[in-house]
């Protein structure tokens, strides 16, 4: 039975549709031939050329991590949008509908005195300019958004470029163990065979010793390859981890924040406009029954004209409760994209710490590598 690490080896890797029963049915025809050729130049002549064997591509492996740590350190998407939604909140909890309804019962009334009509005019202002902040601010989300899928694209890019160097440590490692079988299968029994029949003779057993010693350093070598073989395949579900964690803000945004943003600022224009005619309804209501007070014969035009402002207030008390219900939803909707933010971001930074990791681990064998040598 094939243990989880290789079946993802196996999954991750080309599939051969040609064949599947050789002992490398995970390989194509091509790397198929490249492994008999990179198994003749593994040479027990030359035993110092294992140190080289696979290094390349042990080198393209490290960059490749080097290049995520700087995308993960050097892109901070995720915390500008937390602070321009935390913001946007802010904003939001300023707008109380009901200070709108009743301003002289508010704490806008109760911090600058006045009139209701100064205050109610007031707090249109402070409604204008907290729909052009919000504004600005839903262009900047729209900005990180347009980044965040251009670090998307360029993930796929490394995501490619990692599985490439993933196919091809398989044909290294292939090789390598095509080579070990035949060292310790035929070489070396071949070789004790001699020496046993020389009598021991010296020269023969050193040949025996150093086709041993070979075959140890290919033996470690091989594991070595194994090791960034084994980097490649975890790296490639956390480049995947850090697309999803993208893909999931860019749809909240889009979908979520960037629509319901143009939604509150036209319930808001509904609302201020509203509140203007409840002024304007005041003073004709007003109006009215000064002239009342003068022609009492005009009693029924003045009661229709009560009757009308009465119901424009009651008009206005609805569109206030349907506004109230649209900011709440908004700041539920902020709340959970917040959330989600606050997990990408503690996803990234255990995502920068593995990745730190396998940044040492590929330096050690690097130096590991050099002492051998």
């Amino acid at each position: 039975m094939l243990g989880r690490e290789e079946r993802q080896r196996m999954e991750y890797s080309t599939k051969d549709p040609v064949s599947t029963s050789d002992a490398n049915p995970s390989l194509s025809l091509e790397q198929k031939i490249r492994v008999k050729e990179l198994a003749r130049l593994i040479s027990p002549a030359h035993p110092h050329t294992l140190v080289h064997y696979g290094a390349d591509m042990q080198d393209k492996l490290a960059r490749l991590a080097d290049n995520m740590l700087n995308q993960v350190r050097s892109h901070q998407a995720e915390e500008q949008i937390g602070a321009i939604l935390h913001a946007l909140l802010d904003k939001l909890r300023e707008i109380n509908p009901d200070e709108l309804l009743t301003p002289q019962r508010g704490f806008i009334a109760r911090l600058f005195g006045g009139s209701s009509a100064k205050v109610k005019q007031k707090l249109l202002v402070r409604c204008q300019r907290t729909n052009h902040e919000m504004e600005r601010m839903a262009d900047t989300l729209e900005r990180l958004r347009h980044q965040m899928l251009r670090d998307t694209t360029m993930l796929d890019v490394l995501y490619a470029k990692n599985r490439e160097y993933f196919n091809e440590l398989n044909v290294y490692i292939a090789a390598a163990r095509e080579k070990l079988e035949e060292v310790r299968e035929h070489m070396i029994p071949i070789l004790r065979e001699t020496a046993e029949k020389s009598g021991n003779d010296p020269l023969q057993i050193q040949k025996l010793m150093d086709m041993e010693r070979f075959a140890d350093r290919l033996e470690q070598k091989l594991q070595d390859l194994l090791i960034s073989q084994t980097i490649a395949l975890q790296t490639a579900p956390q480049i995947r981890l850090i697309q999803e964690n993208h893909g999931i803000l860019m749809e909240k945004i889009h979908s979520s924040v960037l629509s319901t943003i143009p939604l509150w600022k036209s319930q808001m224009v509904i609302l201020l406009s509203l509140l203007r005619q409840q002024d304007a309804l005041i003073v004709q209501r007003q109006t009215s029954q000064a002239v009342g007070e003068a022609l009492k014969r005009n009693t029924e035009v003045l009661q229709k004209n009560a009757r009308k402002t009465f119901d424009e207030q009651e008009r206005t008390t609805a569109e206030l409760s349907a506004f109230k219900e649209t900011q709440e939803e908004l700041m539920a909707v902020l709340e959970e994209t917040l959330h989600i933010q606050q997990e990408g971001s503690e996803k990234r930074r255990r995502i920068e710490q593995e990745l730190g990791h396998i940044e040492q681990r590929t330096g050690d064998k690097s130096k590991h590598t050099s002492h051998i040598i």
